[in-house]
């Protein structure tokens, strides 16, 4: 299943709509009105460690200063103004003007300021490894560059495509889309071969993807070990540990995998008791599974579901944040 959320300005005040959204993007930006009125309208959809928004945007302001040192955002955010322009900052730099057509990347370890007065926007939160798959050594001065016509024409239009058929993707799919995203972005920015070490890396992003795989059909297994995985996808367990060597090592990553599961099945609104649900995601008992989950997520798994129940409008805003914190905590 591919997880998603939308938000809309239309049916709402549109002094209680900015709030809605100021609300929605809290854990990320600081939002603030921009020039004229406010709209917005925004999809999206999780592709594992792609989140891909298409997103309508007139009179806002989102900036990110202080925060960088603080709230441990370690994405990137490649951007495309598929209409319209946005007016960018990035750190002491004076304003520039990215149109229609061109890709900006930004890196949430920076400072940056973006004002959107009457745009549509596809934007792409990327893991930083899948980053650095992309760009090599040049990752570092990334921050703030914008990719333009001609060469950022291929990456426009798969960037638009993708967006457009997210919501009916087949989950199958998206490993091998993600790689391709990644693939397509290096070669927007690479004006030669990409390195090998970027060519390295996208090999481990393939190796990644068959781990999430096979974990992905294996979750309710509780003998599920380094061992067993390494010898599922075929890896030796030195590769193994080096390939989850920044996620704290394999078994964390596992048990990581199992409380991503267990917080979409909540946010689903999946009723089956908790005794059950630890045993469909692997865990040793109810109470190993919220002892976890409180550690990941602040509140235990039935308090996380009892969130939901407020009225209609109300859930529907708090599931938007709360799936959107969730996917975050994944991507970074």
């Amino acid at each position: 299943m591919i997880e998603q959320f939308r938000f809309s300005s239309d049916d709402l005040p549109e002094e209680e709509a900015f709030d809605r959204y100021r609300e929605l993007y809290a854990s990320g930006a600081d939002v603030t009105r921009g020039t004229g009125p406010f709209r917005a309208q925004v999809s999206a959809t999780r592709l594992d460690r792609i989140i891909l928004f298409h997103r309508q945007l007139s009179g806002v302001v989102h900036a990110r200063q202080a925060r960088v040192h603080a709230d441990g955002f370690d994405h990137f955010v490649v951007t495309l103004v598929v209409s319209g322009s946005q007016i960018i900052h990035m750190g002491d730099t004076g304003p520039v003007v990215a149109y229609a057509g061109d890709v900006i990347l930004t890196d949430m370890q920076k400072p940056s300021h973006t004002e959107i007065r009457d745009a549509v926007l596809v934007t792409a939160s990327v893991a930083r490894d899948l980053m650095e798959a992309a760009l090599g050594s040049q990752l570092a001065t990334a921050h703030g560059h914008i990719v333009t016509s001609p060469r950022s024409d291929v990456l426009a239009d798969f960037m638009a495509s993708l967006a457009h058929r997210a919501p009916t993707l087949d989950p199958a799919a998206v490993p091998g889309l993600c790689r391709a995203f990644i693939q397509i972005l290096g070669a927007a920015w690479h004006s030669a071969r990409p390195s090998p070490r970027s060519q390295a890396l996208q090999q481990e992003l393939a190796q990644r993807d068959a781990v999430d795989r096979y974990l992905a059909l294996h979750l309710s297994d509780r003998s599920l070990s380094a061992e067993s995985l390494a010898a599922a996808v075929g890896l030796s367990r030195s590769a193994l540990y080096r390939l989850f060597e920044r996620q704290g090592g394999v078994s964390r990553y596992i048990q990581a995998v199992r409380l991503d599961a267990l917080r979409a099945a909540l946010d689903d609104g999946v009723a089956l008791p908790l005794s059950t649900l630890a045993t469909a995601h692997g865990f040793a008992t109810e109470s190993h599974m919220s002892r976890a989950f409180s550690a990941t997520y602040g509140t235990s798994p039935g308090a996380y579901r009892m969130a939901a129940l407020a009225g209609a409008e109300g859930r529907r805003i708090e599931l938007a944040r709360r799936r959107w914190n969730g996917w975050m905590m994944k991507l970074d």
